[in-house]
């Protein structure tokens, strides 16, 4: 869309929620004449009036943007706060020497320019092995950047490859510290939250076409999904899916909340065969490594949703703003036993890994299990922990409790560096609230969010998140840590709000996530999809083929490597096929170099 004189040009992927409120303001103004009722035009009017840092800290959406400034032969790509919405950007050097800027919301799309290069990052690809996806601003991919949450980029003819940084409109640590000075002043910072998300909600269900929530029986899914009835009715659709074993079954606690709520409910229990088909395309799907194994159900529930309606509520983001995930409350714990001597806590990690371990762990379930209570995943749980007990420090202890693997080494043939994630950005804040900004800026757009927009956009399926506004970001951090999480208790504020709604019974358990039986499903019915990825990289030998070799084996008779390493591992094999299998020479060669 081109502005009313025609001097800048957008074009845009996403939502801005408080168009209409902007677009009020400016009619105030008097001078824009109006040819539409889209945000668009509201977004470009905002930045012809304001400019472009004053406009992308006025707007509340999800987005990313490229704009054209013929006047001032400026080219500006930006991307919103939280990261909802991917853009990549990559310089590419054709065979005269010239060099182009790149730029999309799809890796895809670079990689149709005739010249682009797909030589791997060494860095990025090591980044993926520890962590199960390409963290910002890296890509898997030499030349080619993620634009980091809450940035713009400003390029112009005969740019530099120097001059290619982004520059922050929105700097959440420096927002929080305002926050807490605004907070002590404030008298009324209590009683706020229900408000604030109702509002979040009601811009978010603005839609000229049919909208639903997903509702998974958690805590964050199910406050939104009852704020959402209060403000759409009865009408409102939800949508779950069901597995056959109940350990990871969600579905009848869903049911039993969307009932009390009086919304329709819709479940999918799909059969093993029906989610697993969707495994040989995700590779394609995720244009970069991916391995976070709920993208499983996730693209089978976007699926499901897609059929009935185009818009869907998801409850992304409460975990990072709230002290939602067990590592939150096992930074507090952390500060404990970080002060017992090296040598003990060494000892208590190795003990915690040893087969009488793994035994209890064995009757803690099959007595979890007795009393009708499933706790997913809870081996995985323990192997965190027990690497907890051996991390040096606070930065050590998060990058050993958000790795897929730890000896990822192994795999490349090579030592390289570590995360190296800064979850000192506020040296004054407690550890639970470092893991919380943390994860707010790594985890939360890395994984979740790509997670999500990449399995709902393959059917059509726009997902918004309620949590994820600068309003309810406010709201989070003027609260400190013990308020969001009390005890060992997590998003403390969310729980009491949502138990004004629905009985605490239906929803009070064990933290589960969108866990998948993955340890069943690669011995027996993805087997054969398993062993085909790796008979493809005996030949192609994109990692040592002898340490791939050596994981999957181990997997097999149980020795120390869990499905979800050889998950991450098999996830990297496909993707590397199917995106880099006609140049594995250049790459080899390039990789070496």
């Amino acid at each position: 869309m081109a502005s009313r004189d025609g001097r800048i040009v957008i074009t845009y992927n996403g939502e801005i929620y408080n168009y209409q409120s902007l677009r009020s303001e400016l009619m105030g103004s008097g001078d824009h004449a109006w040819h539409s009722d889209s945000d668009t035009e509201v977004l470009l009017a905002l930045i012809e009036q304001r400019g472009i840092p004053a406009a992308l800290k006025a707007i509340d959406g999800m987005f990313a943007f490229a704009l054209w400034d013929e006047r001032n032969q400026e080219l500006t790509l930006a991307r919103d706060r939280f990261g909802e919405k991917p853009l990549y950007y990559g310089l590419v050097r054709s065979p005269g020497g010239a060099v182009e800027l790149v730029f999309g919301s799809e890796l895809k799309a670079l990689l149709a320019h005739p010249a682009f290069e797909r030589k791997i990052d060494e860095r990025a690809r090591a980044l993926y092995l520890r962590l199960g996806y390409v963290p910002e601003p890296h890509c898997i991919f030499q030349d080619v950047f993620k634009l980091p949450p809450g940035n713009f980029l400003q390029v112009s003819p005969g740019f530099s490859d120097e001059r290619l940084k982004p520059s922050s409109y929105w700097h959440p640590a420096e927002r929080i510290a305002e926050l807490r000075v605004q907070n002590n002043r404030d008298p009324n910072k209590d009683g706020a939250l229900e408000a604030v998300l109702t509002e979040s909600v009601s811009r978010r269900l603005i839609s000229d076409v049919p909208i639903g929530v997903f509702l998974s029986s958690g805590i964050d899914s199910s406050l939104t999904t009852a704020l959402a009835r209060n403000v759409a009715g009865s009408s409102l659709e939800t949508f779950s899916i069901g597995f056959d074993d109940p350990e990871f079954d969600e579905a009848p606690r869903a049911a039993q909340i969307a009932k009390h709520l009086g919304v329709r409910h819709e479940i999918l229990y799909a059969s093993e065969e029906e989610t697993l088909a969707v495994v040989p395309g995700l590779s394609g799907t995720y244009d970069e490594p991916f391995s976070d194994s709920s993208q499983i159900p996730t693209m089978v529930l976007s699926r499901l949703a897609r059929s009935r309606v185009t818009v869907a509520l998801s409850g992304d983001g409460g975990d990072e703003l709230f002290g939602g995930y067990n590592r939150h409350v096992a930074a507090r714990q952390y500060q404990g036993f970080s002060r017992l001597p090296a040598v003990i806590r060494s000892a208590l990690g190795r003990a915690m890994e040893s087969r009488s371990a793994s035994n209890l762990l064995s009757r803690s379930q099959a007595l979890f299990r007795s009393k009708g209570t499933q706790v997913p995943q809870l081996d995985i749980k323990l192997k965190k922990y027990a690497r907890l007990f051996r991390a040096e420090n606070l930065e050590k202890a998060y990058e050993q409790l958000i790795s897929v693997r730890d000896e990822f080494h192994q795999l490349t043939g090579r030592h390289q560096d570590r995360t190296n994630l800064d979850v000192s950005l506020v040296g004054t804040l407690p550890p639970q609230d470092q893991l919380m900004l943390a994860d707010t800026l790594g985890y939360l757009p890395g994984d979740v969010l790509t997670k999500v927009d990449r399995a709902s956009m393959a059917f059509g399926l726009e997902v918004r998140t309620p949590y994820l506004s600068g309003a309810v970001f406010d709201f989070a951090w003027t609260k400190c840590s013990t308020e969001r999480i009390r005890g060992n208790t997590g998003k403390a504020p969310l729980r009491d709000l949502l138990g004004k709604y629905v009985p605490r019974e239906l929803w009070e358990r064990p933290k589960a996530g969108f866990a998948v039986p993955l340890n069943h499903w690669l011995r027996t019915h993805l087997r054969e999809w398993c062993e085909a990825v790796l008979d493809r990289e005996r030949t192609n030998r994109s990692l040592d083929w002898f340490a791939v070799e050596d994981h999957w084996n181990r997997f097999l008779t149980g020795e120390g490597v869990d499905a979800y390493q050889v998950w991450n591992m098999l996830m990297y094999l496909d993707w590397f096929e199917r995106w880099c299998g006609g140049s594995l020479a250049e790459l080899r060669s390039a990789s070496t170099a």
